[in-house]
C-alpha cells in the first residue's frame, strides 16, 4: 500500500510534489500562489517596504487537482494542514476531500496549538 502525503504550503517542507498553495494577497488587491508566484523572501522584503500581506485558503480547483493526482499515484492520502484555529485551510481541505475519499480520516491540528 502506497501512502501519498499532501500538505498546505504553510507546512514545513516534507515533499514538494503534493503542495496545495495558499493564496497570498498583497495590498488587498494582487493575488499570488504561495511558493509558486511569490516566495517567503519576497513577502518579507515587501513587508519591510511597507506592503500589507494577507493569506487565504487555496482554491477549490487546487485542492481537487492535488487530491485527484495523489489518489492516481497512491492507495491512500494523508493531508497535513495548519491548525483550523489559525485559518480555514484545514476546514476547507476536509470538506473538499469528502467526495474523493471512501473513508476520510481526521484532518487539522486543532489540539496542537
Amino acid at each position: 500500500m502506497k501512502t501519498i502525503i499532501t500538505k498546505d504550503s504553510g507546512i514545513d517542507p516534507i515533499n514538494d510534489l503534493y503542495v496545495i498553495p495558499a493564496i497570498v494577497r498583497k495590498d488587498f488587491k494582487l493575488e499570488y500562489k504561495d511558493g509558486i508566484d511569490i516566495t517567503s523572501e519576497e513577502v518579507l522584503k515587501g513587508v519591510d517596504e511597507g506592503h500589507i500581506y494577507q493569506t487565504a485558503a487555496p482554491s477549490i480547483e487546487d485542492y481537487d487537482k492535488t487530491f485527484r493526482e495523489a489518489l492516481r499515484n497512491g492507495d491512500e492520502v494523508v493531508h497535513l494542514s495548519m491548525s483550523s484555529l489559525l485559518n480555514l485551510l484545514a476546514t476547507d481541505s476536509e470538506v473538499l476531500s469528502l467526495p474523493l475519499f471512501k473513508k476520510p480520516i481526521g484532518f487539522g491540528t486543532k489540539n496542537a496549538v
